[in-house]
């Protein structure tokens, strides 16, 4: 059929080809830039440190697993987070699990009504980012549209974590790095089952938003650059529009999303002024 459609003949005898090999730079397995599960992690990090066990579900935010995040100590299957979590949680220490919104109404409900219902001890992380990104950027409950499209009763996430009986539940915005730390902290000292909702949407639906509206993508540069700590701390956040050539570092345009976050974490990151 392609030969058809190129108006090409299929040869009688197919010969091999041999290709020289490419060197090709090694890449870490990162989230996009902006990404709101960035965020999250840097907040817990902060918040909490890294000497809690820390379990992942099946999303993007899996990436936490691996460098230069380097938060998720384990994941296994969807839903998944929250039973382990609860199960090690009875052998002693407060876990954290984190699992995202579409997995959360897939398969971490009943897990967490066991975990309320058998009196666990862990701080639930679910991560809103509107979609189900990893996938294909599919509809859940939470969202208010049909798997086709079409407009329909959305579900709070806040109020069904309310129905499974967990009483300390918080709201956060993703990307405001002061309140979630704050925030995480107050929830990790209850006892039993608390849970933050750390809603940001995927930078990825937020950027064709911007496109079809016409609106502009903001974009930011170094004004100043980071002294030895803060270069650390911008690498350990690893945004990949944050470059460095020369050690020199500069903010990619390509690459940005603008969603500001590291003017958080380092104050010689302005707004770029346009002129």
């Amino acid at each position: 059929a392609i030969a058809k459609f190129a108006k090409k003949k299929i040869p009688k005898e197919l010969t091999e080809e041999k290709f020289d090999a490419v060197k090709v730079e090694k890449r870490l397995m990162q989230l996009c830039a902006g990404c709101p599960h960035r965020t999250s992690f840097w907040s817990i990090k902060k918040a909490l440190g890294l000497d809690k066990i820390v379990a992942g579900d099946i999303g993007c935010y899996m990436i936490g697993v691996h460098p230069p995040n380097n938060i998720l100590d384990f994941v296994s299957c969807m839903g998944a987070s929250i039973g382990i979590s609860h199960g090690i949680s009875k052998a002693g220490g407060k876990p954290i699990a984190f699992i995202g919104d579409s997995t959360f109404f897939h398969a971490g409900i009943p897990a967490l009504i066991n975990a309320v219902h058998n009196k666990g001890n862990l701080l639930l992380m679910i991560l809103d980012n509107r979609t189900t990104a990893m996938t294909g950027h599919q509809p859940h409950p939470g969202v208010g549209l049909t798997g086709m499209g079409e407009e329909t009763k959305a579900l709070a996430i806040e109020d069904v974590v309310n129905a499974c009986g967990v009483e300390n539940v918080r709201v956060v915005n993703a990307y405001n790095i002061e309140e979630f730390v704050k925030t995480a902290k107050e929830l990790y000292s209850l006892p039993g089952v608390s849970v933050i909702v750390a809603k940001g949407e995927c930078r990825l639906q937020t950027v064709r938003k911007l496109a079809r509206s016409g609106a502009k993508i903001p974009k930011f540069e170094f004004v100043e650059q980071p002294d030895e700590e803060k270069t650390k701390e911008l690498e350990a956040f690893g945004c990949p529009a944050i470059r460095k050539r020369k050690n020199i570092f500069y903010i990619d345009k390509n690459l940005c999303w603008g969603c500001g976050a590291c003017t958080q974490i380092f104050k010689g990151i302005k707004p770029k002024v346009e002129g």
